[in-house]
């Protein structure tokens, strides 16, 4: 269920709800079952996905891709080149497989200790893998409309349409498809102001194609400018400073790690602009401080939790998928 509800998030295969009527805090139990494949190999958005209870052995992860081989080589109707990705709930990796030759990538960490506070390198990769065409061919092209349809129309019928509608719209049409993942149809009248989530340096994302340079540990880009590199390094060959001053052990995952670290750690927001008005989007797991009595006892620890309660929740197919965020203003 978790590996499947990571596959849903990465590729914005949700619904944004203005129902906040959720109890806090949320933990595992308040989380009711939604339906999903219980299958281990199933087809998602154009991918094959194979559901592994571990990847870290090379000897699973060979048997793995001969399961996914021999299922091609057994059906007819499946296409010459097929991108699979394998996944367990610890980790990550992507095949792609055609008649005579298969190529694996590493496996890259989909859970580690700092989960709770910054994205993963797996789920960096998946996620731009889910949401673009840099890895599967875009069929776009193949799409007839009987009659021009101007960008501005399909992305004002994203933004007008109810966000389980703008999804369907999504799926079912290629072209809708590319402009759904352009923008943030289901948050209406929101922009994202600053992307440093994933881009660190400046978190502006315009001029990446041209002088980016993308980190090989964690997956994050930066401008070539902004890190003061002379020199684009060849590909795959490029480590952040943030991941040369952690080291390997921040892709790691041992018992209890994202609780004791995601505890201690302050939790980001995200830059957004509402009707024209800075705020932050933040995640909302507990109640605020002035619903926790037991906070009163901590001094001035309350002033650093937010005061607002829930302003939008994440649901799969209608049903609250546990994740729920509060709008804030943006501090002075």
């Amino acid at each position: 269920m978790e590996a499947v509800a990571i596959l849903r998030l990465t590729s914005w295969d949700f619904e944004v709800s203005y129902d906040c009527n959720v109890e806090l805090p949320i933990n595992h139990s308040s989380i009711p079952n939604w339906q999903f494949p219980e299958e281990e190999r199933y087809w998602f958005h154009g991918f094959l996905i194979m559901l592994q209870p571990d990847l870290e052995s090379p000897q699973l992860l060979r048997t793995v891709i001969a399961g996914a081989k021999a299922f091609i080589d057994s059906s007819s109707r499946i296409p010459h080149k097929v991108q699979s990705i394998l996944i367990s709930p610890r980790h990550v990796a992507f095949v792609e497989l055609s008649q005579h030759n298969t190529a694996c990538s590493e496996v890259l960490p989909l859970l580690t200790d700092s989960s709770a506070t910054q994205c993963s390198p797996g789920f960096r990769v998946l996620a731009q893998v889910l949401s673009s065409n840099c890895w599967k061919m875009t069929w776009a092209n193949r799409e007839k409309w009987p009659f021009s349809m101007p960008s501005e129309v399909l992305l004002g019928i994203l933004h007008s349409s109810e966000p389980r509608d703008a999804l369907s719209f999504a799926q079912a049409s290629f072209e809708a498809e590319r402009w759904y993942y352009a923008s943030v149809p289901q948050f209406r009248d929101v922009s994202v102001q600053s992307l440093d989530l994933s881009i660190p340096c400046c978190g502006d994302r315009t001029g990446l194609e041209d002088s980016g340079v993308h980190c090989s540990r964690c997956g994050t880009w930066q401008h070539q400018m902004c890190i003061g590199l002379e020199i684009l390094p060849s590909n795959d060959s490029f480590t952040c400073a943030a991941c040369l001053e952690k080291g390997p052990k921040a892709t790691r995952l041992i018992a209890g790690g994202i609780n004791r670290l995601g505890g201690r750690a302050e939790r980001r927001t995200c830059a957004i602009k509402i009707d024209g008005s800075a705020k932050s989007l933040r995640v909302r797991l507990s109640q605020p401080a002035h619903l926790r009595p037991e906070l009163r006892l901590i001094g001035d620890l309350i002033h650093n939790i937010p005061n607002g309660l829930i302003d939008f929740t994440i649901r799969f197919n209608g049903v609250f998928a546990g994740l729920a965020y509060g709008v804030d203003d943006m501090a002075p």
